[in-house]
């Protein structure tokens, strides 16, 4: 997993097969760019696994060699090689908001359920949050212990955030 030179306000996905529920929620995001929406969990994981590709990742900006070093990959001290040029082009490409950094998807969809969806990912820098009104706690919880989400939040008037 790279380390980000920058942070941008970065583009949600939606997943849910109620389209109402997704316009509403759309609401939510006000602060940040548009969220791509998908009603049919199949066709987003066809987006994410095939067509997606992200803008920002290291290897743009760093020497393959600095990540690969082993006390790059224990966090300690380590000198960098960064091309400053190509983090220029990054901090300056209008793409930049596009970027997918997080995915909530409902729990309870008829083709596939939100966990189900998650593991077929094959993208392992995406948050992964799970909506749902239908998931009991200790699915949820399962699913956190075994990496296929990153949170868990219950649908409702206000929802709240489980874990």
């Amino acid at each position: 997993m790279g380390i980000s030179c920058c942070y941008f306000p970065t583009t949600p996905m939606l997943v849910d097969d109620d389209p109402d529920f997704i316009k509403g929620t759309s609401a939510y995001f006000a602060n940040c760019p548009a969220p791509v929406t998908y009603v049919n969990p199949k066709n987003a994981i066809d987006f994410i696994n095939n067509e997606y590709k992200s803008q920002i990742n290291s290897e743009k900006w760093m020497n393959e060699k600095v990540k690969e070093s082993e006390s790059f990959a224990k966090h300690e001290q380590a000198s960098l090689d960064i091309d400053i040029a190509a983090i220029h082009q990054l901090i300056y490409n209008p793409k930049r908001f596009n970027e997918i950094a997080v995915i909530f998807a409902d729990h309870s969809m008829p083709q596939i359920t939100g966990i189900e969806f998650f593991r077929h990912l094959s993208n392992a820098h995406l948050q992964k949050i799970l909506l749902t009104g239908q998931a009991t706690k200790s699915e949820g919880l399962n699913a956190f212990n075994a990496h296929a989400i990153d949170q868990f939040i219950e649908k409702g008037e206000h929802m709240r955030v489980v874990l």
